[in-house]
C-alpha cells in the first residue's frame, strides 16, 4: 500500500461516501496508474476536500449523491474559495476519476457521469495544460536529445519560450552535487535573471545532449537554421506542433508548457513569481529549485 493511500485511509473511515473514498484510493486503479506520486497526493487533498463537503451537507451513502451536488462543491470551489482555473479544473479531474471508478464498481448509476456540470470560466479565459499522461507521452516521444531537453527545460522551470531559445550552453550550471542549474539571463522585459535547478532526470537529459552535440561553452544551445544563430520561437513551436497528435492533442506550443508547469507548481504564489523572474530574487539565495505536483 503506498504512503498517500495509508493517510488516506486514514481520513475515509466511516460507510457511504467516505468508505468508498478510502476504498478507490486503496485500488490498484488509483495507486497502480500513470500517475505520480505528488500528483496522487494532491488528487488524495481534493478528494479529501470533497468527503467533508458530502459530510457538512449531509451526503452520506454513495446513492444520495446528485449531479446538483457535484456542481455544488465546484461552485464552492469557485465562488467562497477562491480557487483559479487550473486548481478547480484539477479538482473535478480527480473527482471524475473517482466517480468513473464508483460507476464500475456499482456504486453510482451508470449513466451519473454523462449529465455532469460542466466546469465554468473563472474571471479569464481558460489556458491549456496538459495532463499527467500527456506530460509523460509528450517526454517519451522526444525523437532526439534536443528535443527532449527543449521540452524539459520548459515542464521543470516555466521559463518562458525567448528565454528558453535564447540560452547558451555556458548557461547550463553543475551545482556542488553534480546535478544541473540554468541561468536566465532576464533577456524579456519585467523578467528577472535567476538560476533554477532542475530535477536529476532532467538534468542528466540536458548533460547527455550538451555531451554528444559537442557544443562549446559560447554556442547557443539550441542552435538555430536558415542563417539564424539561436533557435527561434517559431522553431520551437513547429517542434512541438509535430508532436500533438502523438500525445492526443490537435494544438502543442511552449505556452502550454508553461501553464503546465504554473498550474503544477506547487509552492506559494510569491515562490512562483520567484521562479518565473516576476520578483526580485530573496539576497540569500541565488538558486531556487522549482517544486511542482506533477512529476517530470
Amino acid at each position: 500500500m503506498t504512503t498517500e493511500a495509508v493517510r488516506a485511509t486514514e481520513v475515509f473511515q466511516q460507510d457511504g461516501v467516505r468508505q468508498a473514498l478510502g476504498q478507490y484510493i486503496n485500488s490498484e486503479r488509483f495507486s497502480g496508474g500513470t500517475l505520480s506520486r505528488d500528483t496522487r497526493l494532491a488528487y488524495c487533498g481534493d478528494l479529501a476536500q470533497f468527503e467533508k463537503f458530502c459530510q457538512n451537507h449531509d451526503i452520506l451513502p454513495m446513492n444520495a449523491l446528485t449531479q446538483q451536488d457535484i456542481g455544488d462543491w465546484l461552485k464552492e470551489m469557485k465562488e467562497e474559495k477562491g480557487y483559479a482555473r487550473a486548481t478547480i479544473d484539477r479538482k473535478r479531474s480527480s473527482l471524475s476519476g473517482f466517480l468513473d471508478w464508483a460507476q464500475t464498481e456499482g456504486l453510482i448509476r451508470p449513466d451519473f457521469t454523462i449529465s455532469l456540470p460542466k466546469s465554468e470560466p473563472v474571471g479569464k479565459k481558460h489556458r491549456p495544460i496538459l495532463s499527467a499522461e500527456q506530460v509523460d507521452s509528450l517526454i517519451s516521444k522526444a525523437k532526439n536529445l534536443r528535443d527532449a531537453s527543449l521540452i524539459l527545460i520548459a515542464l521543470t522551470t516555466g521559463a518562458s519560450v525567448k528565454e528558453i531559445v535564447n540560452l547558451n550552453v555556458e548557461d547550463i550550471l553543475r551545482t556542488g552535487d553534480g546535478n544541473i542549474a540554468i541561468r536566465f539571463k532576464g533577456i524579456v522585459k519585467r523578467v528577472q535573471s535567476r538560476t533554477l535547478e532542475v530535477d536529476k532526470k532532467a538534468g542528466s537529459k540536458i548533460a547527455e545532449y550538451i555531451g554528444k552535440s559537442g557544443l562549446k561553452p559560447k554556442d547557443p544551445l539550441f542552435k538555430g537554421r536558415k542563417g539564424h544563430r539561436w533557435l527561434i520561437r517559431q522553431g520551437f513551436n513547429f517542434m512541438l506542433n509535430g508532436y500533438a497528435p502523438k500525445i492526443g492533442m490537435q494544438n502543442l506550443n511552449p505556452r502550454m508548457l508553461r501553464n503546465t508547469f504554473i498550474a503544477n507548481f506547487a509552492g506559494t504564489a510569491r515562490q512562483l513569481d520567484a521562479i518565473l523572474g516576476k520578483r526580485e530574487p530573496e539576497p540569500a539565495r541565488s538558486t531556487y529549485f522549482p517544486r511542482r505536483l506533477l512529476k517530470i
